[in-house]
């Protein structure tokens, strides 16, 4: 809601927000598009490249497990999608 009372819809990258900033007022993102919540600095969603996660820790992309074409996390079960056919 913008300071008029006017709802506005959240970007792209967020499934959530508390404002319009993409880089700043993320609350959730869309993790199946690829998007990645970071707190720090500020609240927002970062991409990383296919087969890598953003740690939040590092500040930076890092990459997937061997088992993962796409990922949450550095953990062969934090696996979006899998790799060389494996379910």
């Amino acid at each position: 809601m913008n300071g008029s009372g006017v709802c506005q819809s959240c970007p792209v990258d967020c499934t959530a927000c508390s404002g319009p900033n993409p880089l700043t007022q993320c609350t959730q993102c869309d993790v199946l598009a690829g998007y990645d919540f970071h707190s720090l600095p500020s609240n927002g969603c970062h991409k990383c490249n296919s087969n890598q996660y953003y740690d939040s820790t590092l500040g930076s992309c890092q990459n997937c497990h061997s088992d993962c074409n796409d990922c949450l996390g550095p953990l062969n079960n934090e696996c979006i999608t899998c790799a060389g056919g494996k379910t």
